[in-house]
């Protein structure tokens, strides 16, 4: 079993601009619903076997059903883990879904250029003989790598997978093709009824006009509580 999720859902949102310079709107990421720890034995089998859904054709039905046609990207805590998990990203539609490749920042572009540079210049290195040759060579090499001590190799490998992976391959499991448009599937209501008044233990929140984010984080909204199932 995999450890307990919590998992924010924001909606890709059109806004206007605040001083109309450039263009009249933008799109921002707006908080649509959270789910916490407790509330994820509710929903993925991979944490508990009497729970709903498995794969990613039944979680966007679930999405669906609460939020509706839009473009999501959901962030993930994993507890007792540090650090943000980059949990999904897919757009929904009225008769099924679809799950979108994440692109690399333009950090991560220029980080895997640079790799793939050096890797480059050390096959140059190791074919050539000529020595005024070899010597150009060595001081690109050493301006590129700098403080470099991990292997080439495995830092481009990790860096494929950092930007192609996501934290959702542990607790559902993928419709293949990945990235293809796929028809919803049902989830398992549970035969038992929750109560949307006891949101501890079997709730999520669905957010509606998010004010803004305070410095601490945390998100000053509207919220209203239903039951996951």
């Amino acid at each position: 079993m995999v450890k307990p999720i919590l998992l924010i859902v924001r909606r890709k949102t059109k806004v206007p601009t605040k001083n109309n310079v450039r263009f009249d709107f933008r799109y921002d990421w707006k908080t649509a619903l959270r789910i916490e720890y407790k509330d994820g034995q509710y929903l993925f089998t991979k944490i508990n076997n009497d729970a709903n859904i498995s794969n990613t054709a039944q979680f966007a039905k679930f999405l669906y059903d609460r939020l509706g046609v839009g473009t999501y990207h959901i962030n993930g805590w994993q507890k007792g883990r540090r650090g943000i998990i980059n949990f999904l990203y897919l757009q929904l539609f009225p008769d099924g879904f679809q799950i979108i490749k994440r692109k690399p920042s333009v950090e991560e572009n220029s980080v895997k250029d640079r790799l793939t540079e050096i890797k480059s210049l050390k096959n140059q290195l190791k074919n050539t003989n000529i020595e005024h040759e070899r010597e150009g060579i060595i001081m690109e090499l050493d301006d590129l790598q700098g403080d470099m001590d991990i292997s080439l190799d495995k830092e481009i490998i990790a860096l494929d997978k950092k930007i192609k992976r996501f934290g959702a391959l542990n607790y559902l499991t993928f419709l293949k093709p990945t990235f293809r448009f796929h028809q919803y599937q049902p989830y398992n209501r549970r035969a038992k009824s929750v109560k949307s008044n006891n949101f501890t233990n079997s709730s999520v929140n669905i957010y509606n006009n998010v004010s803004y984010a305070s410095e601490n984080n945390e998100i000053e909204v509207n919220q209203d509580k239903i039951s996951l199932f």
